[in-house]
């Protein structure tokens, strides 16, 4: 029976491919995809204050280590952190869960977190995840995204979404505080536009 569905699940592979062969070069072109969006990330700045408003001390304990978690999609996927914002190391970490890209702020800090994943055409098969991000556009304002890191669970509420043009730069949220941003690309699996949904960290309670 499991042979049976590896050769099924092999051949659809095979048939969605030669069906879609534009579309699936445009998705697996990664490099051409994200070398225009990490260039315009390097450029922006956050502009947020030095001056920490919380403790981490304060934010509940968590097992689980690097993982986001966002239950509205029905997910919980590792976060690859990387040292190299070379675009061959953003692919490999891509190929592994969702990448936090080195320059920006660690998730609990003050100051904005990118968080970058693979988004694929509907009907795409769950592999090295790149469906991740997906559904990405279904999140609303109010919805709660979970970064565990670092033995802390910080939860980021949902803000505002963006479809943006290539190379067009996030809009900030409200200077010192602490924002996420999941980045992917716009419509899912297409080197078209980005869309980016803004979080922001909600704070302990006194």
């Amino acid at each position: 029976m499991k042979s049976f569905i590896k050769i099924f699940i092999f051949l659809f592979l095979i048939i969605f491919i030669i069906a879609n062969k534009g579309e699936v070069g445009e998705i697996f072109n990664y490099k051409k995809i994200y070398s225009e969006l990490f260039e315009k990330i390097e450029s922006q700045e956050t502009g947020f204050s030095e001056e920490s408003l919380f403790s981490k001390s304060d934010f509940p304990k968590t097992d689980k280590e690097n993982v986001l978690e966002i239950s509205k999609l029905g997910i919980e996927v590792p976060i690859i952190f990387g040292e190299s914002e070379s675009i061959e190391d953003m692919e490999k970490a891509l190929d592994s869960g969702v990448a936090h890209y080195p320059s920006s702020d660690l998730p609990g800090e003050e100051g904005r977190s990118l968080i970058l994943g693979h988004s694929a055409p509907f009907g795409w098969p769950k592999i090295n995840y790149e469906w991740v991000f997906s559904d990405l556009n279904n999140l609303e304002k109010g919805n709660e995204v979970s970064v565990h890191f670092e033995g802390r669970r910080y939860s980021y509420i949902v803000q505002d979404k963006y479809i943006l043009e290539k190379g067009e730069e996030i809009p900030s949220q409200t200077q010192s505080t602490s924002e996420l941003v999941l980045i992917s690309c716009w419509p899912p699996g297409k080197d078209l536009k980005r869309l980016a949904v803004t979080a922001v960290l909600a704070l302990p309670s006194e």
